[in-house]
């Protein structure tokens, strides 16, 4: 249950974050669209972004980013040595990352299509 719960807050608190610095702000939405997680679902999965809407795909990111984050937190947490943790950290962030990007990327360009060349 302890662990549920830090999931959750984490979950929460870096979502929030996302939300107020980067997509309630009209300035650093215009600066998001150059940013590595669009270039990657643009170049990756050719995903026409203003076919989706910057608002909505950096909701779709903020969401993916707070629940990698959340988990690899929450694997982390249960060990006790720092050096595994940083280790370990590593070998979940890693491939979260590219199993959750790929899946988002897939029903995008599903949802979506793919951009015209």
């Amino acid at each position: 249950m302890k662990e549920l719960v830090l999931w959750l807050l984490c979950f929460i608190v870096v979502y929030l974050v996302y939300l107020i610095l980067i997509i309630n702000n009209k300035k650093k939405l215009a600066k998001y669209r150059n940013s590595t997680e669009i270039k990657y679902f643009k170049n990756k999965f050719n995903i026409n972004i203003d076919k989706i809407g910057m608002k909505k795909l950096a909701n779709i990111i903020s969401l993916a980013n707070a629940f990698i984050i959340s988990t690899t937190v929450s694997i982390v947490s249960l060990l006790d040595s720092i050096i595994i943790m940083l280790l370990l950290s590593i070998f979940v962030l890693i491939p979260l990352i590219i199993v959750v990007y790929n899946i988002i990327g897939r029903m995008l360009s599903n949802k979506y299509g793919k951009q015209e060349k």
